[in-house]
């Protein structure tokens, strides 16, 4: 295995430090996904919206917080998110506790 030279090393370090500040301090819940949904980041607030640990949710799928009712007529067209499109929607959400809430999560 090659070691990145250290001026290297140190850029791609403080480039994580700041992607991590502006992720953690933004006002508003933001997650990550990859393209079959599973989460791959999300901040404290949207934590904080679904009730659920950063842990858990980087255990689970963007499906398992929207109604399975709304999925089934209105499913995510990860398709169009591969191509660069973007899309916006109102979803109804569920949050751990079984609360649902309308929101837009993409």
């Amino acid at each position: 295995m090659t070691l990145l030279p250290e001026r290297r090393r140190k850029r791609i370090i403080e480039s994580e430090l700041r992607y991590r500040s502006l992720i953690d301090q933004a006002s508003d819940a933001i997650m990550i996904t990859d393209l079959q949904g599973n989460f791959m980041d999300v901040n404290s607030w949207f934590c904080e919206m679904f009730g659920y640990s950063k842990e858990e949710l980087l255990r689970m799928n963007i499906d398992s917080l929207i109604d399975p009712e709304e999925l089934k007529v209105r499913p995510i067209r990860f398709d169009r998110l591969a191509n660069g499109q973007h899309i916006f929607s109102e979803r109804r959400m569920i949050h751990k506790n079984g609360a649902v809430t309308e929101m837009e999560p993409m």
